[in-house]
């Protein structure tokens, strides 16, 4: 069992709602998958656009690829282009016109968005929404752009936004490393993006452990001890990959000091009384390389 050094859907849904309130639209369409991510982030983000008055916020369940009567990209978009026009346009309901969707997501978030467009088209609407896609959709942004692209539809790609938490900086020396160890270890394939998560979490719980005392058996209770240890904002910086830093971590806790890791993914900032890892959040937008002509994000 491996956990991901991850901030919490709390964090994800208020900065979700945070950048919806800062965008000064009104109309929300909130379509979040049927699955425990979905419901789970439909309902923290809930709690910030719920209490804003000026808000009219749509919620609308879309099915899980697993359950789908057609699993297949054509399937799936069929299916909830249907659900989208039933939300918009609802059997002897009002007329809803987002002027945001927010999706919730994975990788289906970009057929989701997809399907909007193709219904804001079929329904010839003057302006289209602005897109935003949860952390679970994020990594789908690019074959989204890419199949715009090969629609001749580039005016939508500036449309669409991602909010995830900001768990690495690929031009830090120190993800550098990784990617490089990574890379060596597993046959020059890509790390994927919960992978610096999954690492920073292992070794943080593997110092936990040897932090422990002497004589004292390592419990799961024994080792969430030892945590606060670990992200001491006024002790001395272990920053993953520089030279001997496990046994220095180690050596040090030994020592009865205090450390302040810094992983792959960024500043390792444990909140004790939660048990939370607390990350910031950044926008993701797509954009063209301009070596290759393509969009990336």
């Amino acid at each position: 069992l491996v956990w991901r050094n991850i901030a919490t859907d709390v964090y994800q849904g208020h900065a979700a709602g945070k950048w919806i309130q800062d965008t000064g639209l009104t109309k929300i369409l909130v379509l979040y998958k049927d699955d425990l991510y979905g419901a789970d982030l439909r309902s923290e983000v809930a709690k910030l656009l719920d209490a804003d008055d000026a808000l009219d916020v749509h919620y609308v369940k879309y099915t899980n690829p697993i359950a789908a009567a057609d699993p297949t990209p054509a399937g799936l978009g069929a299916e909830y282009g249907a659900t989208i026009q039933d939300a918009m346009r609802p059997a002897g309901g009002t007329e809803f016109d987002p002027e945001v969707v927010y999706i919730i997501g994975t990788n289906e978030g970009a057929i989701a968005a997809s399907a909007y467009f193709q219904v804001f088209q079929a329904l010839g609407l003057a302006a289209p929404a602005k897109i935003m896609l949860s952390h679970g959709a994020v990594p789908a942004m690019g074959d989204l752009a890419t199949q715009f692209e090969a629609n001749g539809l580039t005016q939508l790609i500036p449309l669409i936004d991602g909010v995830a938490p900001d768990i690495f900086d690929p031009t830090s020396t120190t993800y550098q490393s990784y990617f490089v160890k990574y890379t060596t270890t597993f046959d020059n394939a890509q790390p994927a993006l919960a992978s610096t998560t999954s690492f920073d979490a292992v070794i943080s719980i593997l110092l936990a452990m040897s932090a422990i005392p002497d004589g004292d058996p390592i419990t799961g209770t024994n080792i969430a001890a030892q945590f606060p240890r670990l992200s001491d904002p006024a002790a001395n910086d272990i920053t993953f990959f520089e030279t001997a830093y496990i046994g220095t971590a180690r050596g040090r806790l030994a020592a009865g000091e205090n450390i302040d890791l810094v992983g792959v993914s960024g500043e390792l900032d444990y909140d004790s009384d939660t048990g939370e890892v607390y990350t910031q959040f950044i926008n993701w937008k797509s954009d063209k390389n301009p070596e290759i002509g393509r969009a990336h994000v």
